[in-house]
């Protein structure tokens, strides 16, 4: 496995280089949906307490949001640079760096309880499988193009899974 890690700027999907970008994930947005859960488990340890379970409906759990996203965009197809908590594509090009990062990181209760970090290390791994893959390049092509033909908010939808 290359230890160098290739990142897609979300708006554009074109690769993010070193000081060209930023990986980053809206802080307060983060910091609120943390609270939020800590005020449902408040909540539920009350029921439980009262009742012995938490009753909810699927269709409640539906609207639930989830973490936080850690996104990547260049510089220039970010549309507000001023917010979130972000890093220089630079500090997180390897392996290594980003690993280093986020041992840093996830000491912040925000980040650890309020953000999507299972998913940027899946979404790491698998820009180096698509490097070592050219199927899988291919297949992610016709994607792309699939995705183009649904317009925007498609593409949006997809990438926010």
């Amino acid at each position: 496995m290359s230890d160098q890690i290739e990142w897609r700027c979300d708006a554009c999907r074109l690769v993010v280089k070193p000081k060209e970008g930023a990986l980053w994930v809206d802080d307060v947005e983060a910091s609120n949906k943390m609270h939020e859960e800590r005020r449902q488990q408040r909540a539920d340890a009350e029921l439980i307490e009262k009742q012995g379970y938490v009753g909810r409906r699927i269709s409640d759990m539906i609207g639930m949001e989830s973490d936080s996203r850690w996104q990547v965009h260049h510089y220039a197809c970010d549309l507000d640079p001023d917010r979130g908590y972000w890093f220089d594509i630079e500090r997180v090009s390897t392996h290594h760096d980003l690993l280093d990062v986020l041992s840093h990181v996830l000491e912040k209760p925000w980040v650890s309880e309020g953000t999507n970090v299972p998913g940027l290390i899946r979404r790491a791994l698998s820009n180096d499988a698509l490097l070592r893959n050219p199927k899988r390049q291919f297949q992610d092509q016709e994607a792309d193009q699939y995705l183009d033909s649904l317009g925007d908010g498609a593409r949006r939808d997809f990438l926010d899974e």
